[in-house]
């Protein structure tokens, strides 16, 4: 039995979008994992309702149209795709043997998955990317290679999507490793034709697409062709077509990672671990693509920024600086000028994965 009033808050809360009011309080909502289990938070902190109760759910994502949540689900023999209605009614698994990423199809109908009948390492057994219809639990296969496909992205428009491919190289690199090498790939949804849009040295990945399904920002280590294990990553752009590549940071940091195109096309939000200190949430944009840290070094750690749908408000997860060091990361949402910062979650509980509505 759920207590009326809760449900009654939810319901305002999905009446309504991500606003600022007169104080300049962040307003919309907020998924995200906490110790576990997946929760919706407003954005101005006045709720916190639990959505799942199993304490294996990670990885929560808005339907586009705000009326579902899919999450992962983790068991002690696969990864399961499940989805359940915002107001926590109507949980069920769409799917098992999800392997690396899944998404959402524009409309809201549909998930695009990465799946395999094993799942395991990523190097040479080989992933496909699947499409499960939201309703009905009714599976595809959508591409049908030896390639190890990966962390789909369904276009805006819901023309494409764009995945990560690749596998072991056949022989060792100049270092004496086996090397992974992954390209871009995109695939139409409806025919199921692949083109390949990147071909460079090393590794590329985690595909965004901007809002008019125009570019792709994503990772790559292209640039880094030193003999170190762990090469850097750098943020880069093209048109969705795989043409004008763009190199967007140049900032020498050990990794790059986490791009997201705001709303409006005009920033690049993103993560960066910088060498011999904490992860920091940067953006890339404005005149020039100006780069600037968005915190100024108040965390000891920062992970997993998300825009608003607005593009006014950044979400992410962080430890204070002034914490103590078994603190759990909490819940943060500042403003993109980087003045004024909301603490969300205060708590003992691990908090992890934001997605903003």
């Amino acid at each position: 039995m759920r207590i009326g009033g809760l449900v009654l808050a939810l319901v305002l809360v999905v009446a309504g979008g991500v606003r600022a009011d007169e104080t300049g309080s962040a307003r919309g909502r907020i998924v995200h994992t906490s110790d576990g289990s997946i929760y919706v938070s407003r954005a101005d902190g006045t709720l916190d309702h639990r959505l799942t109760k199993s304490s294996d759910d990670l990885d929560p994502l808005w339907s586009p149209d705000g009326k579902k949540v899919a999450f992962l689900r983790s068991t002690d023999t696969s990864v399961e795709l499940w989805v359940i209605e915002a107001t926590g009614e109507d949980e069920k698994k769409l799917a098992s043997d999800v392997a690396l990423g899944f998404d959402w199809s524009p409309d809201s109908k549909r998930l695009v998955f990465s799946s395999a009948s094993v799942v395991g390492s990523m190097v040479g057994e080989g992933l496909h990317l699947q499409v499960v219809d939201a309703a009905t639990g009714v599976t595809e296969q959508l591409t049908h290679t030896d390639r190890v496909d990966s962390n789909p992205q369904w276009a805006p428009d819901g023309g494409s999507i764009v995945f990560v491919g690749g596998a072991a190289s056949t022989g060792p690199d100049p270092t004496g490793r086996q090397e992974v090498s992954t390209d871009l790939f995109s695939v139409d949804p409806r025919s199921g034709v692949t083109h390949q849009l990147t071909n460079a040295p090393g590794v590329d990945h985690s595909p965004q697409w901007s809002a008019d399904s125009r570019q792709i920002v994503f990772v790559s280590t292209r640039d880094d062709r030193s003999d170190e294990a762990d090469r850097a990553t750098e943020i880069y752009s093209m048109a969705s077509d795989g043409t004008g590549e763009r190199r967007i940071t140049h900032r020498g940091s050990q990794h790059d990672v986490d791009p997201q195109w705001s709303p409006d096309g005009s920033k690049i939000l993103y993560l960066s671990y910088l060498e011999d200190d904490d992860p920091q949430v940067r953006i890339a944009g404005g005149e020039g693509f100006r780069d600037r840290a968005l915190t100024k070094g108040r965390f000891e750690h920062e992970w997993g920024p998300a825009w608003s749908p607005k593009g006014d408000w950044i979400a992410f997860t962080a430890i204070d600086k002034d914490s103590s060091d078994t603190a759990d990361p909490e819940l943060f949402v500042i403003p993109a000028s980087g003045d004024g910062l909301n603490k969300l979650t205060t708590n003992d509980r691990f908090e992890w994965g934001p997605d903003w509505f």
